[in-house]
């Protein structure tokens, strides 16, 4: 996207400027404004050097050292303006070299230098050298404040620039933090020109998380306030138009690039100088793509051939727009069926998109970590993969398919390794969403070739490649937590962790807080230690070779590593819902089972019904839900049923909204209340990696237990609202045992306190999950005030690598925001995220008197010596074989709690107290006068239900 370059609009005429005050002075200093005089009627960027050159000879000759390395840097900055990029870059070098020979030590000159050579290296796709230089740039900024103050315009610019820099990058979050610094400083300057152009960054960044709407705004602001007679006005037409394109006004955004580059023309033939090659490339791709759309494939050619030759002139043969361009041309040959013709194209974009491949033989990739420019290299690969797999669907050819599979392989972990650059979880859920349909792709391909012979061997790759896809954010966050605690020193960890601490601590008093004067400053410092948190990581990856190369490697769980890890009587269930179909991969010991099933409407309407159903709370009527669930059953168990004998265990990987689904609701159609959760002890993972790969060590019986609203006293608070009273709370928690806290003791700060201590944290309290702001999701401690709330994003930053279970047995707690590839942004996971490798928690809101006896059903036979899943399982058998079951047999009641993660945790086996028993049965006898006095956990307090006899239910 646009912008970059504009921000060091520099032109030779700076160079005359800066002589004009020693012009008088010398006669040396009138011989150097001569040449600087023809270098700006130089006719050539060789010419200009030539002059510069003898301008800077002469400086020198007077000892006139910083202003002969000024002369460089101005050079280098016009060249960096008129888009002759290899020039700007030798002239920096030169004065660089100026500036170490002769000791010139100038803060300001060195930040100028550095932050245009990264510009300068982002713009031409030199990855590895623009981190660098930005990476000096930071490194100085961080250690001499002071330039703010001294050179605010070239600070500016940086920031503008690293924010375009890590929005092509795909790093929403980084482009955020500092474009927002961008247009804080803007906003004190006053000047027009610089206020549109900040107008048109936000644009970009919203256009890059295809928020089109918002994008259109600022695009309109900046077209507002650029002069109608500059390059600018068509650039904020020509993107205005690509926005128009990307939210589907196909018409509209054609007439806006059709006269953005009209005018552009118009402007060129008046005035030479105006010209800007870049604007003529990327223009013809953005009017590329709407023809595309609008299915004018003759004319997007001619658009993308256009950018191409353009480009080739500018940039030579390697670079993003140059391969999208041919991954355009490709695309419209694909849609024709022209296989061989699209082959040979997007073998160009390959060519284009990476740096040492140099085949064109179209049988051959390029390496994944072979990228010069990573989305495009991806976008190429998965378009390759599909045109080899039209071309097995029209001849048949099994040498077709293979080559689609190993196609797909390599376009998927392209995508890995740039979702590992990301240094914010948010940004990778992003970017994880748009690798969905290739994976959908390749498990079709792996698919059609499982009649094959050596179907058996694909099982492995059908595995790996479902794996790499799964929680994918997740899985990358905690692999570069182990890397980290293998490579860098404590010490250095500490300084991150207490950076860390410190953002966590403004983001959660920015939630907190009502929108105000003090809210603005809050974004402002949010802002600043996501920068330094950025820089500080930035600095791990030079100071810490090892630790950068590991962040890289994929530590996957291979299909036969997993195998081992299941005894006989347990299996590892996988699904993934696509567009077309759902597909489902069953493990266990001894055999591995792959099927496909077609996604129909009557597949959604069940998975909607279900839900609805079992998360509404039903009063007093009869479960409806039966129907939907039967369905389900004979779609998802139904293929796989055969392949249960023995199987005592399932671990199911829910994909897509199947994560609302509780699977132990599944029951065949004829034999009513035959739940699967009588049948099998069932859990729920992430991910087979996650589960899986790290041995969980044997530790003590430790828990920990919170209930904040047991007692009247604790619940009501004047200032902030009422809370409903959690009456059986203090029966659940004593039932854990170990150190309990209770009403004014159940404290935010007591829990932190205390957490370290622990192997089991139990939470009988109040939780809110926020889909709009996953970040936000809460868990309520005494008193009920916004610092008592524990949010998700201050549960991601505790250290919880010690704890082997948390119960949060409060509403909703593995509710919220699904995402395509990495499930509900719920605060079971973030509790994952922190370090905990079990969960058991609640789908939707919790019904306090049964949740509370299933708490208590589930402890005794945890106490037992069960596993997590097996002491779950059979809390559920006692609890509908109880007398409860007459009164809460309707699933909404006994369903709602879900074990996430490594169902193999286990306590040793502890002898059952009295007060044990005594609490059962008194809890068991209470069922018939108690279910009068049911309180919710809702945070609107008790209110009458329906029928009217009954108390409200979350």
């Amino acid at each position: 996207m646009w912008g970059t370059k504009l921000r060091y609009s520099i032109s030779l005429a700076s160079l005359w400027l800066l002589l004009l005050p020693a012009a008088g002075i010398c006669q040396t200093s009138r011989t150097a404004a001569y040449f600087v005089r023809a270098a700006l009627r130089a006719e050539s960027p060789r010419q200009a050097v030539t002059y510069v050159d003898k301008a800077c000879q002469l400086a020198v000759g007077r000892q006139q050292y910083k202003a002969a390395a000024d002369y460089r840097f101005q050079l280098s900055s016009a060249f960096f303006d008129q888009s002759y990029y290899m020039d700007g870059i030798r002239q920096a070098q030169l004065g660089l070299e100026l500036a170490r020979t002769y000791n010139v030590t100038d803060d300001t000159l060195s930040f100028k230098y550095y932050s245009l050579l990264a510009s300068i290296y982002s713009r031409l796709t030199m990855n590895d050298s623009a981190r660098y230089w930005y990476h000096r740039s930071e490194q100085l900024l961080q250690a001499r404040p002071r330039l703010v103050r001294l050179i605010p315009d070239y600070i500016e610019a940086y920031y503008y620039n690293k924010g375009s820099y890590a929005m092509r990058l795909g790093d929403q979050e980084q482009a955020a933090a500092y474009i927002t610094k961008s247009v804080e400083m803007v906003s004190k300057t006053g000047n027009k020109r610089s206020t549109a152009l900040s107008y048109l960054q936000l644009a970009n960044y919203h256009f890059s998380v295809h928020q089109y709407r918002q994008a259109g705004i600022y695009y309109q602001d900046a077209l507002n306030d650029f002069s109608p007679e500059a390059v600018d006005a068509c650039w904020g037409y020509a993107l205005l138009g690509n926005c128009y394109r990307a939210g589907g006004q196909l018409a509209e955004g054609l007439r806006l690039l059709q006269f953005s580059q009209k005018k552009y023309e118009q402007l060129v033939s008046q005035q030479q100088s105006a010209q800007d090659y870049d604007f003529e490339f990327e223009s013809s791709y953005y009017r590329g793509k709407c023809e595309q759309r609008m299915g004018l494939s003759e004319d997007a050619i001619h658009s993308y051939q256009r950018c191409i030759q353009t480009y080739r002139r500018l940039y030579g043969s390697k670079g993003e727009l140059i391969a999208a361009s041919w991954t355009g041309q490709a695309e419209i040959a694909f849609t024709r069926k022209q296989y061989g013709a699209a082959l040979k194209l997007v073998q160009q974009a390959l060519l284009s998109a990476s740096v040492l491949f140099a085949d064109n033989n179209s049988g051959m990739n390029p390496s994944s970590d072979d990228i010069k420019a990573g989305k495009a290299l991806y976008e190429a690969l998965h378009l390759k993969g599909r045109i080899w797999f039209g071309i097995y669907s029209k001849t048949q050819e099994l040498n077709a398919l293979n080559k689609a599979i190993d196609t797909y392989g390599v376009a998927l972990n392209v995508a890995q390794r740039i979702r590992r650059s990301f240094t914010r979880l948010e940004s990778s859920y992003f970017f994880n969403e748009s690798i969905h349909p290739c994976v959908e792709h390749a498990l079709e391909a792996f698919s059609e070739i499982q009649s094959q012979p050596q179907a058996i061997q694909q099982h492995a790759a059908v595995f790996d490649l479902l794996q790499s896809y799964q929680a994918m954010g997740m899985a990358d966050a905690l692999h570069e937590k182990t890397v980290r605690h293998e490579t860098i020193p404590a010490s250095v960890l500490q300084q991150e962790q207490t950076l860390r601490q410190q953002l966590v601590a403004v983001e959660t008093q920015l939630i907190n807080q009502p929108a105000g004067r003090n809210q603005s400053q809050l974004l402002i410092r949010v802002g600043d230690l996501k920068r330094a948190l950025y820089f500080f990581e930035d600095r791990l990856a030079h100071q810490y070779p090892r630790y950068y190369e590991l962040k890289y490697t994929s530590r996957q769980l291979p299909l036969p590593v997993l195998q081992q890890k299941l005894d006989n009587s347990t299996a590892y269930l996988s699904y993934f819902t696509g567009e077309r179909f759902l597909y489902g991969f069953l493990v266990s010991r001894s055999r591995v089972v792959m099927f496909r099933r077609v996604m129909t409407p009557a597949y959604a309407r069940a998975v909607t019904e279900l839900h609805q159903s079992l998360s509404i709370n039903p009063g007093m009527f009869d479960y409806e839900g039966r129907p939907a669930a039967n369905r389900l059953f004979d779609y998802l168990i139904r293929p796989i049923e055969s392949q249960l004998t023995g199987i005592q265990r399932l671990i199911v990987e829910r994909d897509g909204q199947l994560a609302n689904i509780p699977f132990d609701v599944l029951e065949a159609t004829g034999q009513p209340e035959a739940y699967l959760c009588k049948r099998l002890a069932l859990s729920y993972s992430y991910s087979a990696k996650l589960t899986f790969s790290d041995t969980i060590p044997a530790r003590p019986f430790r828990p920990i237990s919170f209930a904040p609203y047991s007692e009247d006293s604790s619940w009501r608070d004047k200032k902030h609202g009422t809370l409903a009273l959690l009456r059986n709370s203090a029966a659940e928690v004593k039932q854990v045992g170990g150190d309990i806290f209770l009403n004014a003791q159940a404290t935010k700060s007591a829990f932190l306190r205390r957490m370290s201590q622990a192997t089991l944290i139990h939470l009988a309290t109040h939780a809110t999950a926020d889909d709009a702001h996953p970040e936000a999701s809460s868990i309520n401690f005494y008193p009920n005030t916004p610092d008592s709330l524990l949010r998700s994003l201050e549960i991601v930053n505790l250290p919880l690598d010690q704890i082997r279970l948390v119960v949060l047995s409060a509403c909703s707690g593995n509710s919220g925001l699904l995402r395509k590839a990495e499930g509900i942004l719920s605060m079971a996971r973030a509790f994952r995220l922190a370090g905990c490798p079990t969960i058991l928690t609640t789908t939707w809101s919790a019904h306090n008197q049964s949740t509370s006896q299933q708490v208590n059903l589930f402890y005794k036979h945890l106490h037992e010596g069960l596993p997590a899943d097996r002491a779950l399982q059979q809390a559920r058998l006692d609890f509908l074989a109880s007398p409860a079951s007459q009164k809460w047999g309707h699933p909404y009641y006994w369903a709602n709690f879900t074990l996430i993660g490594n169902p193999d945790v286990a306590f040793p086996a502890t002898s059952p107290s009295i007060s044990w028993i005594v609490i059962s049965m008194l809890a068991l006898l209470s069922i018939g006068v108690g279910f009068v006095y049911l309180r919710s956990r809702s945070h609107s307090g008790s209110q009458p239900d329906t029928p009217a006899d009954l108390p409200a239910i979350d």
